[in-house]
């Protein structure tokens, strides 16, 4: 993807000119509007906005005359031509964690940023927007090209019925193209689960946690259990997603290196935190020496700072392993 623009709805002078220096730093070729006045945002996007542009939108939550929620409920009613490109992001200093929470478990919200912008976070947003470009090409994919493969298959086998006493050649023709077909459709899912698990749309996060745990003790013979306090939600497509991946990164480590003979995971609900823990009984590491990067810990916490968590890892050679995701979030 191109890189996208930006537009910044903040009443802080001060900060709306820290944030496009931060930005120009980041992504020079960006494109940038800044609104002290967010109903003359809201006009903005009504009448100039050019929503063929991906754009992220960094909204301050704190405003006098329309707060980031009000101005949330008023981008909903917006045509979907105007929205269906433009990100928000929730820009702000407040040390509320709800409204950090309320960010996180927000469908129309892709993260909470605290002020002051960095550059590190102005990348961190450009990664979740790649992101969300990725799932839309699954969605894509299996929506359009695999219903189009399954098309022609039934083409094929109709042609097959239709031809009489088809020579020995044609017979292996057919039976080869409609073998293609299938691979083909193989691959196609392949792909698609790489870029994003249809199971996540289909069943939901909590769903295809536990299918992972299920397909994780089918593909190793280690039982993983599974259980979860919290009923399905809603949650925005990024942060299951990045959950997910994080579950199934750590199954994946414990598969190659812990040596594990059972694996106990689970989610909870505790005070506004949502904690999904993974606990295996296998041989361990000593937490203070750098080979727990080879357990995937960075990659795993740039994952979880995405939607505002933090990964802990508590481990002791011959005493197992416990991973915890920790992530404010209302539901």
């Amino acid at each position: 993807m191109n890189y996208p623009d930006f537009i910044i709805v903040d009443d802080d002078n001060v900060n709306n000119f820290l944030c496009h220096r931060v930005i120009q730093m980041a992504f020079p070729l960006s494109g940038i509007k800044m609104f002290t006045d967010p109903n003359a945002a809201i006009e903005y996007l009504k009448s100039e906005f050019e929503c063929s542009i991906k754009t992220i939108l960094l909204l301050d939550i704190n405003m006098p005359t329309l707060s980031g929620w009000d101005f949330l409920k008023i981008l909903d009613e917006l045509d979907t031509s105007i929205t269906e490109n433009l990100k928000v992001f929730m820009l702000s200093s407040s040390i509320d964690q709800h409204d950090r929470a309320r960010s996180t478990g927000s469908k129309n919200v892709l993260n909470f940023i605290t002020k002051p912008l960095t550059k590190e976070a102005v990348e961190r947003t450009v990664r979740l927007l790649q992101e969300e470009e990725r799932a839309s090409i699954s969605r894509e994919i299996h929506d359009e090209l695999g219903q189009q493969l399954m098309s022609i298959k039934m083409d094929l086998v109709w042609l097959s019925s239709k031809i009489k006493d088809p020579d020995a050649l044609t017979r292996e023709r057919i039976a080869g193209a409609v073998s293609l077909v299938d691979d083909t459709v193989e691959t196609i899912r392949r792909i698609n689960a790489g870029l994003r698990p249809p199971i996540i749309d289909d069943l939901g996060l909590i769903a295809a946690l536990e299918w992972q745990a299920n397909e994780f003790t089918s593909h190793t013979d280690i039982p993983c259990f599974f259980k979860s306090d919290m009923k399905e939600q809603e949650f925005s497509k990024l942060f299951s997603l990045n959950v997910f991946r994080i579950f199934q990164e750590t199954l994946t480590n414990i598969g190659k290196y812990a040596k594990a003979t059972e694996v106990i995971s689970q989610i909870q609900y505790v005070g506004g935190i949502m904690i999904l823990s993974i606990k295996d009984n296998g041989c361990g590491f000593d937490t203070n020496i750098k080979k727990k990067r080879s357990f995937g810990l960075l990659g795993m916490s740039e994952r979880a700072a995405l939607i505002n968590g933090e990964i802990k890892i508590e481990s002791m050679p011959k005493m197992g392993t416990t991973v915890e995701l920790t992530v404010p979030i209302i539901i």
